[in-house]
């Protein structure tokens, strides 16, 4: 915890400001740069929209004193990744929430929507979003409920067999997929 109150209290670069030359950057998250503290990456998240070689030039405070730097890069060698876009499409999200939570009451729909298709369009959880996991093999083709007497597999420990030993009717529904192994430990669990 020390260490952590440390680097809090001794930021290495303030007010860091960053510009790009000869490239133009979109969508670049969070939009307020963070400070700098020390054995900490400064993370950012962007879009080269036009161009592929130039140079981010940085500008910030260390303590009293104006710092300025600036790096080249040529994003013609880049390859792509999905996980990095992932990364940048998670830093949108975070801006799209925070622009939602401060918004007022008539600019929210707005804002929801735009971040409910960000999330689908890369398969995000969000506070609007989840995945759901979905069977692509229908078990049931027809769709009729049956029933039918569940048998239990040798070897079973002592749940499985006062399972067996009194065994009981069992409703199948559409699109339900259970192993012989899972059904038993299903209606083990809740009595069916």
């Amino acid at each position: 915890m020390g260490r952590l109150l440390e680097t809090i209290e001794s930021p290495v670069l303030t007010d860091v400001k960053l510009t790009f030359e000869g490239v133009e950057a979109a969508e670049v998250y969070p939009h307020r740069v963070p400070d700098l503290f020390l054995r900490q990456p400064l993370l950012l998240y962007g879009r080269v929209s036009r161009g592929q070689a130039g140079r981010v030039r940085l500008t910030a405070r260390a303590g009293d004193n104006p710092y300025e730097a600036s790096f080249a890069f040529d994003a013609s060698t880049a390859t792509f990744h999905a996980g990095i876009t992932t990364l940048w499409a998670r830093q949108r999200v975070e801006d799209l929430m925070d622009r939602w939570r401060v918004s007022d009451e008539d600019s929210r729909p707005e804002i929801r929507s735009a971040l409910i298709a960000h999330a689908i369009r890369y398969r995000l959880v969000t506070r609007f979003t989840s995945l759901v996991a979905v069977e692509e093999v229908v078990a049931n083709t027809g769709g009729a409920s049956a029933r039918f007497r569940a048998h239990g597999a040798s070897g079973w420990d002592a749940i499985g067999q006062s399972f067996l030993a009194r065994p009981r009717l069992a409703r199948l529904t559409p699109f339900w997929k259970l192993s012989e192994l899972c059904y038993s430990s299903w209606a083990t669990r809740f009595g069916c």
